[in-house]
């Protein structure tokens, strides 16, 4: 709603144009209607007015007196003057003044209703226009901070000119004092893991959280911190020109203070990498490149640690790839034969050799892929997959291109190739319990005339193997297992038949009724017609 002041020394007039037409619809709240000039003046100067409609002749000041003095300190207000016919000088001068509109007394609804909405035309553009340019700044305010951010990006990606780089610092009010500069990067560990279930929201606040950390310990030389991506953030650090020794220790001070806060306020590990020190602003981007590398050596040194560039060297070293060959042999062998002992010591063979020999986090990856590879040949020759066991086969290949270091895929690599080992293992002793279990069908079905070579050659096994898988499963040999049944069973006939003992001895398989009775004796302690009788 436009607010409006009604200025009139008549009072019949004056209330009369509070209702001469309904100014709520139009969109028009009259917020006062005073007698005298200098009442219009005063409530002006503490009340907001959009709108002044005012008689010319009034007591004291007149009506355009009256809009002079309001515009002073309101140039945005819009004038309406009314007054008699005989009054045409003064309309000149409401015309002067920019009125936007002069209306004849006695005031017509129809021309009053044109008047004002030529008016409320004008003001509801003039608000449009207010509210687009504020949209605007709050859009350059708001995106000063991600100009700033793209500036120092491109100014640690590439480099883009003396002059363009001297002209963005004095734009975006950044005092850099010449000297030294060193670019290091911190990455929050396990990046990937940290945000797994986090919303973006909440990644945005965690991003948040650590740069108030590093902005909470700023050094007095320190330029900005900001994050790149991916929970890498960079710090560009300027110091005057001097002992570069001297630097470089307040540097490392500052860095492991860096990492204290944000292990201990954030509960987050980080890996600090320090890059080359320069002293020409240009060459920033070099320094990050640098830093980049050191912080890539966590993979081999493990996550939580501060490594400059000096220290480490880029670059694969020899290694030998005879032994490591020999090694993934090995691994492929434990899990064919189901040896879990044998697969783990060649894991640990083979990290071994990885660790002491091998400078490249890629070349790794590629062996593990290499031996997965193999595993899924193998997987597939017996009718198996990593679907059957890991339910999804792409996690496996997803989850070791995120990890970060040496440490978490040795565990991760071992973990996988044990569960498949121990799948196996299971499957294998599921098998032989079906085995089994048609065994001793076999038995309970013939068991006067089955010998284990009968059973042997009806389930296509080798004596032997059946030997070794019954005493694995049942827990008695084979032998033991056939004369404790066919005790039972004989047994069993003393007690329910009246057949005579030399009957039930050939109908569980022996031919020698003495040796029948001998056996019998030994197994129950009494012969078999002492036991019927005293059952």
């Amino acid at each position: 709603m436009y607010k409006m002041l009604i200025v009139e020394d008549e009072k019949i007039e004056r209330e009369g144009l509070k209702d001469l037409i309904d100014w709520g619809e139009m969109g028009i709240e009259v917020v006062n209607a005073v007698e005298s000039g200098e009442e219009a003046v005063d409530f002006a100067r503490n009340n907001k007015v959009d709108i002044l409609l005012t008689d010319i002749m009034l007591t004291g000041i007149n009506g355009l007196e009256v809009a002079e003095m309001i515009s002073e300190t309101n140039q945005e207000l819009k004038v309406i003057i009314s007054s008699g016919y005989q009054e045409f000088d003064y309309a000149k001068t409401a015309i002067d003044l920019d009125a936007y509109g002069y209306l004849s007394k006695p005031l017509e609804v129809e021309e009053l209703e044109q008047v004002f909405e030529k008016v409320l035309n004008t003001c509801r553009k003039e608000t449009d226009e207010k509210r687009e340019r504020k949209r605007l700044k709050k859009i350059v305010e708001e995106s000063l901070p991600l100009l700033k951010h793209k500036f120092f990006n491109d100014l640690i990606l590439g480099n883009p000119g003396r002059a363009s780089i001297m002209e963005s610092l004095k734009y975006f009010n950044i005092d850099f004092c010449g000297g030294l500069y060193t670019v290091f990067v911190l990455d929050l560990d396990n990046y990937d893991s940290i945000i797994h279930k986090k919303n973006r929201e909440e990644i945005h606040i965690l991003i948040f959280e650590v740069l108030d950390r590093i902005n909470s310990i700023r050094l007095q030389n320190m330029a900005e911190a900001f994050h790149v991506s991916n929970g890498r953030f960079c710090i560009i650090y300027n110091s005057p020109a001097g002992d570069r020794k001297k630097v470089y220790e307040k540097l490392m001070e500052y860095v492991q203070s860096l990492k204290e806060e944000v292990n201990s306020s954030c509960k987050l590990d980080v890996t600090i990498g320090i890059g080359k020190t320069v002293d020409d602003i240009a060459g920033l981007n070099n320094s990050y490149k640098k830093a980049c590398d050191a912080a890539q050596f966590k993979f081999f040194m493990g996550n939580n640690q501060i490594i400059n560039y000096m220290d480490v060297h880029s670059g694969d070293t020899q290694h030998s790839t005879v032994e490591i060959e020999e090694v993934q042999k090995r691994i492929i062998s434990g899990i064919e034969l189901c040896d879990r002992d044998t697969a783990k010591k060649s894991i640990d063979m083979l990290f071994n050799v990885l660790k002491d020999n091998v400078r490249s986090d890629i070349y790794i990856r590629n062996i593990c892929i290499n031996i997965l590879a193999k595993v899924s040949v193998l997987l597939m020759d017996m009718q198996e997959s990593f679907k059957n066991i890991f339910g999804k086969e792409t996690l496996l290949w997803e989850k070791l291109i995120k990890f970060d270091n040496i440490f978490d895929i040795r565990k991760w690599f071992e973990n996988v190739l044990i569960v498949i080992v121990d799948y196996l293992i299971k499957k294998k002793e599921g098998n032989n319990r079906k085995i089994i279990d048609r065994i001793l069908k076999i038995i309970e079905e013939n068991y006067s005339k089955t010998s284990i070579q009968d059973i042997a050659n009806e389930v296509y096994l080798s004596p032997n193997y059946i030997s070794v898988i019954f005493k694995k499963e049942i827990g008695q040999s084979f032998t033991e297992y056939m004369v404790n049944f066919k005790m039972e069973k004989a047994k069993q006939m003393l007690k329910e038949t009246s057949l005579k003992v030399y009957q039930i001895g050939t109908m569980v398989g022996y031919s020698n009724i003495s040796y029948f009775c001998s056996a019998f004796k030994n197994f129950y302690g009494v012969s078999p017609s002492e036991y019927r009788e005293k059952v």
